[in-house]
């Protein structure tokens, strides 16, 4: 295993004013994608990767029907490495080799953020620069073709870019400006320019500027992407089934951002494969889709089309769709907390919150987008 100086899996970029913390992972690891230098499946446990204590971000990502996955961890010196599955170069290591312990992606120690799709990574540099690799047959990587390239490309020459997002086979990535821009496979209306269209370069979503944030839901079948405005509210487009987009339909598509419910207290959101999650201002949180194995955390199986708010609690900081059918919040307080499937430290099933383990003290934490691995930062370790 090579020496992990630094890495990532939180909320914040390097460069950032995020905290460093120990790198903690769990999940599925197929294909080495939790980074412990192993492929040994089913994390039940909270695992510590390497010994360094300066990890600032983190990403997974995940086809969760043929279990290929991906990791990515930034430092504090804005080093990028990788582990897991790479098959289409998705790695940015320049081969199709998989790691089960990570690697670092070049030398360049400017990276601040890393969005992770099917197959395809989109990265940002902290001088506003885009950057993708990976799989690119639906033109998902953004520089104008469809050949698949297995070390980071710039995406243009613009060095305004913010926040990137990627999923199944579709990017989308914030400027700095508040425009939205997506590009990839158009299926669905999933990139929100009223069609269906693929697109191999970004193009603006609609002409405003005050998107604040991007989630996005991916499924083998159905995707959806949502996004909040600075205004707070909140608003959707693309394929959906099991009430994934929160409109108070099960099924069906939109092919232009539609606004759902009415609200303007939403702050943040974020997708998984089979739901949505999300935080109010007010410091609740809330969720919809399917309700397998309780991963809505209502208390219940079952499942929600529109919005539901789970529990009465004012102090949850953030809430991730942690792997297929787990979901993961966070408290102002440094507690972690799960529901749905196999919730880490437990094994078991809960359709309400329950804490992982007794620490109070963790920062920050990143789940697969929509797979099935995902892990923290903080000082740990975790005890059950």
């Amino acid at each position: 295993m090579p020496n992990i100086r630094r890495g990532m899996m939180g909320a914040a970029g390097a460069g950032g004013d995020a905290t460093e913390g120990k790198l903690w992972r769990t999940g599925r690891n197929v294909q080495g994608e939790v980074g412990d230098g192993t492929t040994t499946d089913r994390r039940a446990t909270i695992v510590q990767i390497g010994s360094d204590e300066d990890w600032v971000f983190q990403n997974a990502g995940s086809y969760s029907n043929d279990q290929l996955a991906s990791s990515f961890f930034i430092n504090s010196s804005g080093e990028l490495y990788a582990t897991g599955n790479n098959t289409y170069g998705e790695l940015g290591l320049g081969n199709t080799t998989a790691f089960s312990a990570p690697q670092q992606v070049g030398t360049l120690t400017d990276w601040s953020k890393v969005a992770c799709g099917k197959s395809h990574t989109i990265g940002l540099k902290t001088d506003g620069t885009l950057w993708a690799w990976g799989r690119n047959n639906e033109g998902q990587l953004g520089v104008g073709d469809t050949t698949d390239i297995s070390s980071p490309v710039q995406v243009g020459s613009l060095t305004n870019w913010d926040t990137p997002n990627a999923s199944y086979q579709t990017s989308a990535a914030l400027k700095t400006d508040g425009t939205l821009w997506t590009w990839g496979q158009g299926s669905g209306g999933t990139l929100g320019h009223g069609d269906e269209n693929n697109l191999s370069s970004p193009v603006q979503v609609g002409s405003l500027t005050t998107w604040s944030s991007t989630g996005k839901n991916m499924y083998s079948i159905s995707q959806a992407m949502m996004a909040t405005k600075t205004d707070g509210t909140l608003w959707g487009w693309g394929g959906f089934n099991n009430g994934m987009l929160g409109n108070g339909t099960t099924s069906g598509s939109e092919s232009s951002p539609i606004q759902i419910g009415s609200l303007t207290n939403w702050s943040a959101v974020h997708g998984g494969a089979l739901g949505m999650c999300a935080v109010k201002t007010d410091g609740t949180i809330w969720a919809w889709g399917y309700g397998y194995g309780g991963m809505n955390g209502d208390g219940t199986t079952t499942q929600r089309s529109s919005p539901v708010q789970i529990g009465s609690l004012t102090d949850w900081s953030d809430v991730r769709k942690f792997a297929r059918n787990l979901t993961v919040g966070f408290k102002t307080d440094g507690t972690i907390w799960g529901w749905g499937k196999q919730v880490p430290m437990t094994g078991n099933e809960y359709s309400s919150p329950v804490q992982i383990g007794d620490t109070s003290e963790w920062i920050s934490g990143q789940g697969a987008q929509g797979g099935t691995s995902g892990g923290f930062i903080g000082p740990g370790p975790v005890t059950s």
